[in-house]
């Protein structure tokens, strides 16, 4: 078993890195308990272990791993295992043999979709600790990354992070006032006590109609992602033709 582990992750590839990177641990379905995966992700590499069960109800655990295609993708042959290393006695080498082909596709940051011999499971990666019933009061900074600069709302740098101080309630909501017009909203969202995470960019639909020349009529914008941990969380925007990835951090 280790020398298949080891073979599977030495390989290495350039990794374009093009949205939020896709985040290591134990991913499973919570309407579909008793199947999971854990996925390992360094740097240009992933390893995956599957535990599930044949139609019998026998367990199974099968491993796949080497280069990603893609920052978010991932496909390669994967192997069952059997007949290793006991919880005592003498050492012995597994015995591996193909099991079929494993694709992992990240939706975002934490959430996948993985498919495994044509079948297919949506999985999300379990936060441990995480309090449902607990809420998020406190001061945050959210950061925008743009990814792409499209000029509705001004020119955009791309990979240049803006930052944002955020005060958020004891009931997981947000806001931030325009700095121009100080009584409307410029940023509003709420942590729900889920882990998931949305807010909206006003723009210039509050603002008076009334514009200085050559000012940009920026739309609302939009931003959701998830609670990575009770301090951070992370997830994509997109505003005026512009889009990238946000984390969330608690100061």
């Amino acid at each position: 078993m280790k020398h298949l582990i080891c073979a599977l992750l030495l390989a290495t590839f350039p990794l374009a890195v093009t949205g939020a990177v896709p985040e290591g641990g134990w991913y499973f379905n919570p309407a579909e308990p008793g199947r999971g995966f854990n996925i390992e992700i360094q740097g240009r590499t992933l390893f995956m272990a599957g535990f599930l069960y044949d139609a019998a109800g026998n367990p199974i655990w099968f491993v796949s791993g080497g280069p990603m295609s893609s920052d978010h993708t991932y496909s390669g042959a994967a192997f069952q295992t059997a007949n290793g290393q006991p919880l005592g006695g003498s050492n012995r080498l597994p015995t591996s043999v193909p099991f079929g082909n494993a694709v992992v596709t990240f939706l975002t940051p934490t959430g996948a979709n993985i498919t495994v011999n044509g079948f297919s499971f949506t999985v999300t990666r379990e936060i441990f600790g995480f309090d449902p019933a607990a809420l998020y009061p406190g001061t945050w900074i959210l950061t925008h990354t743009p990814t792409v600069s499209g000029g509705l709302c001004g020119q955009e740098s791309v990979g240049v992070e803006q930052a944002t101080v955020l005060v958020v309630d004891g009931s997981g909501n947000f806001f931030q006032m325009d700095d121009q017009f100080p009584t409307l909203l410029q940023t509003s969202g709420t942590i729900a006590t889920n882990g998931s995470v949305t807010f909206t960019e006003y723009g210039d639909t509050l603002r008076p109609p009334l514009q200085p020349p050559n000012h940009y009529t920026c739309p609302a914008g939009s931003g959701s992602g998830t609670m990575t941990g009770l301090n951070t969380g992370s997830g994509n925007w997109s505003q005026g033709g512009s889009a990238g990835t946000f984390t969330l951090t608690r100061r």
